[in-house]
């Protein structure tokens, strides 16, 4: 199956950021595959998010009226492919281990008021920039929620078992 060659470096990446950024609509449509071959003519595939409309989702689960349906605004395909249940690429925890979560918010953060420095600037009306969602306001609490997720997966990568599952749960614990 093709979902078995997802190159892990590229889930677990993709895997910690959709935690961090909570996509409310991570369908399988809002996501393109690239495939690659190593020099000796294996195939590995890389998920490449194209729609990230609906971030910052609640994390909460609620009772659809009518139907008395359980749902969670938190929507992600990530979440339910067998590479939850594998250890967090090598790569990506040794990268994330070296980092200090304060200032990866802080890039953030820098990163984000510049472009939205750039987005009034830019000359747009305020009609069109309204209807766009520009600038990107952030909800209340934000940067503080991401810190402290990041603090939290960085103390879980110390252990090299660690799974995609064992994140999500710690993050997610609602859902």
């Amino acid at each position: 199956s093709i979902i078995q060659k997802i190159d892990m470096k590229n889930f677990s990446g993709l895997l910690i950021s959709s935690l961090l950024a909570r996509p409310g609509d991570a369908k399988p449509d809002n996501f393109v595959m690239k495939f690659n071959y190593d020099k000796r003519g294996d195939l590995s595939a890389e998920l490449i998010s194209i729609d990230n409309d609906i971030a910052f989702s609640r994390e909460k689960l609620d009772i659809a009226a009518g139907n008395n349906q359980i749902y969670s605004d938190m929507l992600n395909i990530l979440f339910l492919l067998p590479q939850m249940d594998k250890p967090v690429s090598p790569y990506i925890r040794n990268e994330l281990k070296k980092k200090n979560p304060i200032l990866i918010v802080a890039q953030w953060l820098d990163t984000l008021y510049k472009k939205n420095r750039q987005y009034k600037r830019a000359g747009f009306n305020q009609d069109v920039l309204a209807r766009s969602q520009l600038p990107i306001k952030l909800p209340p609490k934000t940067a503080q929620r991401i810190y402290l997720q990041l603090h939290k997966i960085i103390q879980l990568l110390q252990n090299e078992a660690t799974t995609h599952q064992d994140i999500f749960k710690a993050l997610c614990p609602s859902i």
